[in-house]
């Protein structure tokens, strides 16, 4: 092989070869090889029926071959979902955005005001549902001056009774129900628990003892008035002068003149006073409680109080005499 200079080295290996033998490569592979026979062609080959398929049918004739064979098909799903598939996929379900395009079509170009509603309508009054015969009439033009009148009157009317509506809905009391949903009283239920609650200090007053709690009143405030007195007490001290004085002694001369005298100075200031028993010491009771005016002196009683002071009396008596007894060798 004679050496080859750069240039056509370079010329080679850039070009990618000749081109001259390029069509010669492909003028000989382009060549079929003629039939033995005349008018007759041999193939020793299985014959494909895709190949007599026309070029449309055949990518359907692969899909059906790919598709699986179903016998049946079994719906499995509820009958609920079934039967609402069923509701959606059928010409009477209509979707909101199908009659949009027809709503928007029919609305009319001008809009009304809102008529103004009341506070408690359930009703949903829109923009142009207010005046549609006005409207109507007006394009029409087939409004008189009477019936015009007449539409002005009762949209006035209309307006004044929204105005009353909505003034006693802004001055209505809150409603306030229970869990049923009925209406609860709240001044109703506020007077009935005060009237319970004052019944019950009632009767508690009345387990504790009229007298008794008229007396614990007296001293909390005899407590509460000396609270407030200065804490050494002297002899020219009023209310403590005026205690002493009042206090009945037994064998006092001079008790019936004072009793007297008060009986005056309550009968000038209006206080009554109920009659007392006045004959001989009664028997001692547990409370102390004087007889009526009226007692005949006779014991009445089951003899309750006379066993109760005998046996408290005795046992006073056994305790003086075993302190004495204990103390005798001293």
């Amino acid at each position: 092989m004679a050496a080859m200079s750069k240039a056509e080295y370079l010329q080679r290996y850039m070009t990618g070869g000749d081109e001259k033998e390029k069509e010669k490569k492909k003028k000989k592979r382009s060549k079929t090889v003629p039939s033995g026979g005349k008018g007759m062609k041999i193939v020793d080959d299985d014959v494909d029926w895709k190949r007599f398929v026309p070029v449309e049918m055949d990518g359907k004739v692969e899909e059906e071959e790919e598709a699986p064979v179903v016998a049946e098909v079994v719906d499995e799903r509820p009958k609920a979902v079934r039967l609402l598939e069923e509701f959606r996929n059928s010409m009477r379900w209509k979707l909101l955005s199908a009659n949009s395009s027809t709503v928007t079509k029919n609305k009319p170009t001008e809009h009304s005001p809102i008529r103004r509603k009341s506070r408690w309508s359930s009703e949903v009054v829109s923009a142009d549902s207010s005046a549609p015969q006005e409207q109507n009439s007006r394009a029409a033009g087939l409004l008189s001056s009477e019936v015009r009148q007449k539409e002005k009157e009762e949209n006035r009317r209309r307006e004044r009774a929204d105005k009353v509506l909505e003034a006693e809905s802004q001055q209505a009391e809150t409603v306030v129900r229970d869990k049923s949903g009925k209406k609860k009283v709240i001044d109703q239920e506020q007077e009935e628990d005060k009237e319970k609650a004052e019944k019950a200090e009632k009767y508690a007053q009345w387990g504790k003892g009229l007298a008794q709690g008229r007396m614990q009143q007296y001293n909390m405030e005899e407590a509460l008035k000396e609270s407030q007195k200065p804490l050494a007490r002297h002899i020219d001290d009023e209310d403590l002068d005026k205690m002493l004085r009042e206090q009945e002694r037994e064998g006092d001369p001079m008790a019936g003149l004072l009793r007297k005298k008060k009986e005056k100075e309550n009968q000038k200031m209006g206080i009554k006073e109920r009659p007392k028993y006045k004959g001989p010491a009664p028997p001692p009771n547990r409370y102390n409680i004087q007889p009526g005016y009226r007692w005949d002196g006779v014991d009445r009683s089951n003899g309750f109080e006379k066993r109760l002071y005998s046996r408290m009396a005795d046992k006073k008596a056994t305790q003086e005499i075993a302190y004495k007894w204990s103390v005798e060798n001293m």
